[in-house]
């Protein structure tokens, strides 16, 4: 479906170009538009490796356990029961670490683990589970790098003035997580 719909864009894009006498500006745009993707696709990549490589470092130098301790409040209400197990508490501080610092495609393979981790076998979901879930689809973020790279990339003036409606907007999303979070949590018990 999709390679059908993204087949019929390019050539009625092209025959337009053709017909309106811009076909070398047509075949400029496409050039320069898959340079600024490779560019654009290699800083985004640089920086989940960066990501995944302190990641690694950060779990065999024992660091874990000290950003654990930081965001304990957040992972004891995030994981609910399940806070006791020292392994689910590290992870999700991680997933917590990469998510403030903006990192949304790093922290994807620790939430996935992580969900793993937290699969219960049945059809319904555990409240964890959904808490973690919640948590990482409105994270809070303090950095966005990946935004702020998006943006420096595409010649953006200033990216850093986006930071005070991204810490809003964010902590705001997240709040609202904790809480259904919570509902959830409450509605599991009674279930």
């Amino acid at each position: 479906m999709y390679f059908k719909f993204f087949s019929a864009t390019v050539i009625l894009c092209s025959v337009y170009g053709i017909v309106c006498g811009r076909a070398e500006e047509c075949a400029t745009a496409v050039i320069d538009g898959a340079r600024s993707a490779v560019t654009l696709l290699m800083g985004i990549g640089g920086l989940t490796c960066f990501w995944s490589g302190l990641c690694l470092v950060i779990r065999r130098s024992r660091l874990a356990s000290l950003i654990s301790l930081f965001f304990s409040p957040l992972t004891r209400i995030i994981l609910g029961k399940d806070y006791r197990n020292t392994d689910l508490r590290e992870e999700t501080s991680m997933l917590l670490c990469a998510n403030v610092l903006g990192l949304s495609n790093a922290s994807t393979p620790i939430a996935l683990s992580l969900m793993k981790k937290l699969d219960t076998g049945s059809d319904t979901p555990g409240a964890s589970a959904v808490s973690v879930a919640l948590s990482s689809c409105a994270p809070p973020s303090i950095v966005p790098m990946t935004v702020l790279s998006i943006l420096y990339a595409g010649g953006f003036e200033d990216p850093f003035g986006l930071l005070p409606y991204v810490w809003v907007c964010s902590g705001a999303s997240f709040l609202f997580s904790l809480i259904l979070g919570r509902l959830y949590r409450r509605w599991w018990r009674t279930k």
